[in-house]
């Protein structure tokens, strides 16, 4: 009995290990001119095979072999060969991948949701797909109708009902019938997120609401969209945030900082970069030689080695010169 009990105990040991070895993430590295996917540990889960590589988004990073993109998952399995011409990232679950001349969208199983007709796509926001046809930007719902006129020189996903478009040189709110919500005013703007979007008139940054109104004057010199509730702003060369309700968050005193993302933003700070939270303290230091966005609870780090950082502050490093 004490033997089986035993054996039991080793097999499922065993099991747990090899499941959680199988389950390892993986990191980019550069070996001459290729790159492969490495564990933390060093050990090659991908032997250096693709020319180019992007960044993981939804736990999938695109790869590029012989001028063929494809993508491979975080735990460094090719999921989708690469076969197509160019990719978008995936947004939503779903990426843009340009078939021949003409984009359509996948899913992660790399079923085609969207048929091979535009020449350009945007990212797809859960409801409506932002394409190019030959005429301009426009507006198609899941099943290919048409939602908006094509005449559009360029457009910004659908949030909450309104899009940023332009037209003739100046930006535009519309809702999802077309209808005009702000009239084309704006030099430039950012796609609206939690209800608002950054306008430019002139050379200063505000805000508008999904109604139209301005919420938050012209009075910066740069400005982004907002991401738990916070959006980077700019005055003169120094980069802070502001709060949904447009009060000063984070004074201006960073050299950049990123839109925020799972409830951190990237700042740069006498040249290393760091993370802040919505009341603007730092996670752990301002020290890194590059870092990005926390993406699925983790944010790539870089110190000698590329590594991750985890909302409580905990850092892992890889063995490996990864480059993410």
């Amino acid at each position: 009995m004490k033997k089986y009990i035993f054996l039991t105990f080793f097999a499922l040991t065993l099991l747990s290990t090899l499941s959680s070895y199988a389950q390892q993430e993986v990191m980019a590295q550069r070996r001459g001119n290729l790159y492969g996917f490495y564990s933390f540990d060093g050990e090659e889960m991908i032997a250096p095979t693709y020319n180019t590589i992007k960044g993981f988004s939804e736990g999938y990073a695109a790869v590029q072999l012989n001028g063929k993109w494809g993508f491979v998952d975080k735990y460094g399995n090719e999921v989708i060969r690469p076969k197509y011409v160019s990719v978008h990232n995936f947004n939503n679950g779903l990426a843009a991948v340009r078939i021949y001349d003409k984009y359509s969208y996948i899913n992660k199983d790399d079923s085609v949701v969207i048929s091979a007709n535009y020449i350009d796509a945007g990212p797809y926001n859960g409801g409506s797909f932002p394409v190019k046809k030959e005429t301009g930007w426009g507006f198609v719902d899941k099943t290919e109708k048409a939602i908006t006129d094509f005449k559009y020189e360029a457009a910004t996903p659908f949030e909450g009902g309104v899009a940023m478009v332009k037209l003739n040189g100046k930006w535009g709110a519309i809702d999802i019938g077309e209808k005009e919500i702000t009239g084309f005013i704006y030099d430039d703007a950012t796609e609206f997120s939690q209800g608002l979007a950054a306008v430019k008139k002139g050379d200063k940054w505000g805000f508008v609401n999904a109604e139209g109104q301005q919420v938050v004057d012209f009075m910066y010199d740069g400005a982004g969209k907002f991401g738990s509730n916070m959006a980077p702003v700019r005055k003169e060369d120094k980069w802070g945030y502001i709060d949904i309700k447009g009060k000063v968050a984070v004074p201006t005193e960073y050299e950049a900082a990123s839109p925020f993302s799972e409830g951190f933003g990237l700042v740069k700070q006498d040249g290393k970069f760091g993370f802040v939270n919505p009341q603007g303290k730092v996670l752990g230091k301002i020290k890194y030689k590059a870092a990005k966005d926390f993406n699925g609870g983790k944010a790539h780090i870089k110190l000698k080695k590329w590594g991750y950082l985890e909302p409580s502050g905990k850092e892992y490093f890889s063995r490996v010169n990864s480059q993410f």
